[in-house]
């Protein structure tokens, strides 16, 4: 008598069941007697169950193979929205940095930006003395600065406003309450009264017998309630013409370093430079002409004024105050007047070719600090950084040239190694420019990884400007055109799809 014939194991039944099997064929006893359908003892495929942390493994040689083969023949994938899409449309229409086909208005609906939202109410009112505190302690650490410690600026400003010699030390005071308070962000409506209570008192204090100290208190107040507002609209390029227009009030004697004077027009020097830099690139008429659609609009007359001028004002020379300015802020500002077009008919003239050629000498050969501040710290490697990414975009504009080299990625990789080990906040500037440059995942990684830390910390509205501003121009060259999009149209494109002109503060 032979034994019956049993399966080598379980069937499926049983298995998923988790109970002993009798292993009974063709149908096991215990699925029988328990009149259950009987899984059998064949294979089955199975698949994964949403609820299943288990990983399929591969053998490491076929894992590889798998995802060669998976990249060989499959598309590209970046991340965009339809404001990027929007973009590309126009980079489209004026590749070659002329006008192209017209794009009609409702392709390009660009984004509006969005204020940032805030509790207007608080349970607990914060008194100005707190405020000015928070100031002290926080705000003062991430003022925008070039070439001077951030907390000398800062502790200047303090001294000014808290002195109560004139009105205007009074605006100053509400201003740096206006600033700590936005910062804060537990009460916008005190941080409006404070701003309008700080122009109330700019008003009333502005006469023809200003005096001198009064004067450079002025100017410190238009500039703090310039980085009230630099977010939020067009109003903080008023309050920069403003400041720029008192200058001429300030006693015209040399001023020593390290004067209440001289901290502070180097300050304003530093607004009105990288200002320039935003006017250069921000709704160029080429940009204005291909699309309706990103020309200017002001929220109201006023507002539209103020822009007006403004082209007017910083054509002005300002060289007069450029002497209190760190060397390196001095190079910027020539690097910002450099042509920009081949069409200029001065743009290929020897005398221009030459000036080019002796601005990229002094500023690869300039000293950074002085003798006095011995090591390397952050504030070397801030203005290391910075004159790096002068560096790039003085090469790339000169030329309008959007290829690689030999030269820009050293530039590239220099900057990018100071990054990876910066924790202090460097002129909106030149994160931009050397973002832009970053075109690999390792390149990009360094730059977010920087902007992650910084988030983690206080900072002020141009860091995420930046960064943003970086995010889009990444998304522009993922996309390509059929044709390299030349540099300073690259640049205009990205700055001009914000519709508030950056303030790089």
């Amino acid at each position: 008598m032979t034994a019956a014939k049993a399966a080598t194991k379980g069937c499926w039944t049983c298995k998923d069941r988790k109970v002993s099997c009798d292993r009974a064929v063709p149908v096991c006893n215990k699925c029988s007697k328990s009149k259950r359908v009987c899984g059998g003892y064949g294979i089955r495929l199975s698949w994964v169950k949403n609820n299943d942390q288990k990983k399929w493994l591969l053998e490491h040689g076929h894992q590889e193979s798998q995802y060669a083969r998976i990249r060989h023949h499959s598309e590209q994938w970046i991340n965009v929205s339809s404001t990027d899409i929007r973009l590309h449309i126009l980079a489209k229409a004026t590749i070659g940095g002329v006008k192209g086909e017209h794009v009609k208005r409702d392709q390009l609906a660009l984004p509006k930006l969005a204020r940032s939202v805030a509790s207007v109410t608080t349970k607990l009112a914060i008194s100005d003395a707190e405020l000015v505190q928070y100031f002290e302690d926080v705000v003062i650490g991430i003022l925008p600065s070039v070439g001077r410690e951030r907390t000398g600026v800062g502790r200047l400003l303090l001294r000014m406003a808290l002195s109560g010699r004139s009105i205007s030390s009074m605006a100053l005071l509400l201003s740096l309450v206006a600033l700590a308070s936005r910062h804060r962000g537990n009460d916008m409506m005190h941080a409006a009264r404070a701003k309008n209570a700080a122009i109330g008192a700019l008003v009333s204090a502005t006469s023809p017998g200003l005096n001198s100290d009064a004067s450079i208190e002025h100017i410190a107040t238009g500039l703090v309630l310039c980085l009230v507002e630099t977010d939020l609209d067009c109003d903080w390029i008023g309050h920069l013409c403003g400041a720029r227009n008192i200058v001429p009030t300030v006693d015209k004697k040399a001023h020593s370093a390290g004067s209440d004077a001289a901290i502070i027009l180097g300050w304003l020097y530093y607004f009105v430079t990288f200002t320039r830099f935003s006017f250069r690139h921000w709704r160029t008429y080429m940009i204005r002409s291909t699309s309706h659609e990103l020309s200017f609009k002001a929220a109201n007359q006023t507002c539209a004024v103020q822009y007006r001028i403004a082209r007017i004002a910083f054509a002005e020379d300002m060289s007069s105050i450029a002497t209190y300015a760190h060397p390196l802020l001095q190079l910027l500002a020539e690097v910002f007047e450099t042509r920009l077009y081949a069409s200029d008919p001065l743009y290929h003239s020897n005398d221009y070719q030459q000036s080019l050629d002796d601005l990229k000498f002094r500023l690869n050969d300039i000293d950074l600090v002085t003798k006095d501040e011995e090591g390397k710290g952050d504030k070397y490697y801030c203005l290391e950084f910075t004159r790096l990414a002068g560096l790039i975009y003085l090469e790339r504009v000169s030329r309008n040239f959007s290829g690689q080299s030999t030269r820009l990625d050293h530039w590239k990789e220099d900057a990018l190694c100071i990054l990876a080990k910066l924790n202090t906040h460097t002129p909106a500037f030149s994160m931009f420019i050397v973002g832009c440059e970053a075109h690999t995942d390792e390149e990009r990684l360094v730059m977010l990884d920087f902007f992650t830390r910084l988030e983690q910390g206080p900072y002020l509205n141009s860091l995420l400007e930046a960064k943003g501003m970086i995010q889009t121009a990444w998304i522009q060259h993922d996309l390509k055109l059929e044709g390299e999009l030349e540099y300073i149209h690259k640049i205009n494109l990205v700055m001009s799809s914000r519709d508030v002109i950056p303030s790089f503060m």
